[in-house]
């Protein structure tokens, strides 16, 4: 059984297994639009069935949170000299890159579908179509800005959330350390308030701006909640591990439930917070119970997946944009979600070994050069010159 945290890595092998199933779901909720999503009376019951997982895209951003929430407690705890620039500058390196390259890929498909002569408006079936000028340029390299994430890679909004609490990580690595516990009732308490303001007043009174740097505050919550979970981890582990069989199984139950059903997509502001907040709890308890998975092809496939999670994010969209526009006219559903899943791992297969691991092995190589005993061996050697 795996049922324990691996020290000399960034994550646990069980959670990067959770990050890829919880990417492919993201996968299949936005092919939902391919014949599903909306359509009535299909729709309206099937959502709610248990099938209702395979489509919990939402949710499954926040699962990443939670779980960017433990990494980034463990890669902070690991420099115990608290180099903020290192930290920082890692997590720029492991980010950006394939941020960066997954644009460029979006960019050049969609010019060259443009190119052979086939013709869309931008969210006609939900799909992007990139207008470039050098205020979308700039955004976009700037990265964490206000501005319309939507223009060429829709679910980048999740990165430059994920990329402002990168940078402003030690703040909750202090807040929990310091804390405890309180730390993760406090950061509910902001989320809770925010979503009865969202729920008392109308959104458009409030400029852009300030919603985003709300809604920031509010997913702060859970690389809170991730944060406490690092911290606990063995005693959450074990007792994860030592739930009898039937036990165990109840609690998948319970978690799965709790992850897939609080949230729903036409809902306001306001309501998708306090979805938010219900939905963290079912991903807490899959965070713990993906411990007890025992090695085998769910595992395997799973940590495969995991592997490839940010570059299958970033890059699937795009995929799906194309096979929409090229395939959904003339032969419906079907193939478009075939075409989607396929090509959306080919895709992030080769931008993983092109560009995500390059990112990888730069942000350790950094990590390393300036890790404390590195930093104390150099000491060590200067004061040996000295002498």
């Amino acid at each position: 059984m795996v049922n324990s945290v691996d020290a000399g890595k960034d994550r646990a092998p069980s959670l990067d297994m959770l990050r890829g199933y919880a990417a492919l779901i993201v996968v299949f909720a936005h092919t939902t639009v391919a014949g599903l999503y909306k359509v009535e009376p299909l729709w309206g019951w099937l959502k709610w069935t248990p099938l209702r997982v395979l489509w919990a895209g939402h949710q499954a951003v926040i699962v990443f949170f939670m779980l960017s929430g433990y990494a980034l407690a463990h890669m902070y705890g690991e420099l115990k000299s608290r180099r903020y620039p290192t930290f920082a500058a890692a997590r720029i390196i492991r980010l950006y890159p394939p941020f960066i390259g997954s644009l460029v890929v979006a960019v050049g498909l969609y010019w060259l579908v443009g190119r052979a002569g086939y013709v869309w408006e931008r969210g006609w079936m939900y799909t992007a179509h990139p207008v470039l000028d050098k205020q979308v340029i700039f955004d976009h390299l700037k990265m964490i800005g206000s501005y319309d994430t939507s223009a060429i890679n829709p679910p980048m909004w999740s990165i430059v959330h994920e990329m402002r609490w990168s940078l402003a990580f030690p703040i909750i690595a202090f807040l929990v350390n310091r804390f405890r516990f309180k730390a993760v009732i406090a950061a509910v308490v902001s989320s809770t308030l925010i979503g009865i303001a969202a729920l008392a007043g109308s959104p458009t009174h409030i400029p852009w701006p300030l919603q985003d740097a709300l809604l920031t505050t509010h997913y702060g919550t859970f690389f809170v909640i991730g944060a406490w979970f690092y911290s606990r981890r063995f005693q959450i582990i074990d007792r994860a591990t030592a739930l009898p069989v039937k036990s165990r199984a109840m609690w998948w139950i319970a978690a799965l439930v709790l992850f897939s059903y609080p949230f729903d997509n036409p809902w306001s502001i306001g309501g998708r917070i306090f979805g938010d907040l219900g939905v963290s709890i079912g991903a807490f308890l899959l965070m713990a119970l993906s411990f007890t998975i025992k090695e085998g092809r769910v595992y395997s496939i799973g940590h495969w997946l995991g592997k490839i999670s940010y570059s299958l994010y970033l890059n699937h969209y795009v995929i799906l944009s194309v096979s929409l526009v090229i395939l959904y006219p003339r032969f419906g559903p079907v193939p478009v979600w075939i075409a989607t899943v396929c090509g959306a791992l080919v895709l992030a297969f080769a931008m993983n070994r092109l560009v995500e691991v390059p990112s990888q092995n730069w942000a350790r190589a950094l990590r390393r050069r300036w890790s404390p005993k590195t930093v104390e061996r150099s000491a060590n050697s200067a004061n040996l010159v000295q002498r």
